[in-house]
């Protein structure tokens, strides 16, 4: 890139860049084992299990936040152990999400902070495709539920709360922000105790984990 390039051509250099390193990564893995993956897939959608069936199936991990007769400390603990799982996918291809090699050398190129966080979140957004199809699954379950709209909106709402957070945790691995991690535990505090609030005082509660996570 020349001295004329603008920061959208930067950006678009290097996550190019991200995703060529993650794909051959991950392509090289993907090919080592193939047949476990296939395996698994025919495991968790047989072809025999109607569509809707399938939809709930897949939606249950994130449903099961909105079991009936559970404490905040219970939503506290689920929630947690749902990014978890998100940050433990992320950290097992830390490597390739980062960019292997080049991340280091990309650090002391006179880029701001800002860009490459932002390449860093795309690259995550991409990486978690697979991650994604039970927060699909879900929001297709609750929109065909006979839920009344205002529950509707609220349970999206938690979701995406809940999709910012693990997406606020899996960065700052990438990142190492110890001072981002506490707030993003007390921003699942928050999302807990949220459940107990009319619509409207849920909604402004709502509003801190989200400021806190981005």
């Amino acid at each position: 890139m020349d001295g004329k390039a603008t920061l959208p051509d930067i950006f678009s250099f290097l996550l190019r860049w991200r995703m060529r390193w993650y794909a051959v990564a991950t392509g090289r893995l993907l090919l080592r084992h193939w047949q476990a993956i296939l395996l698994a897939l025919g495991l968790l959608s047989p072809a025999a299990t109607p569509l809707l069936m399938q939809i709930k199936f897949l939606a249950k991990p994130v449903m099961g936040i909105f079991s009936e007769g559970n404490g905040p400390l219970w939503i506290l603990a689920y929630c947690l152990g749902l990014q978890i799982t998100g940050l433990a996918w992320s950290f097992l291809q830390r490597e390739n999400i980062g960019g292997g090699p080049f991340r280091s050398y990309a650090e002391t190129l006179p880029l701001s902070p800002g860009l490459l966080r932002s390449v860093d979140l795309s690259a995550l957004l991409l990486a978690d495709g697979l991650l994604s199809i039970p927060i699909i699954a879900a929001l297709i379950e609750i929109t065909a539920s006979p839920l009344a709209p205002a529950q509707m909106i609220s349970h999206c709402e938690v979701i995406g709360v809940l999709v910012l957070l693990t997406l606020a945790l899996q960065l700052n691995s990438l990142e190492q922000d110890d001072a981002r991690t506490a707030l993003i535990l007390a921003a699942d505090v928050g999302l807990s105790l949220s459940f107990w609030l009319d619509p409207i005082a849920m909604d402004l509660l709502l509003l801190v984990p989200l400021g806190m996570a981005v």
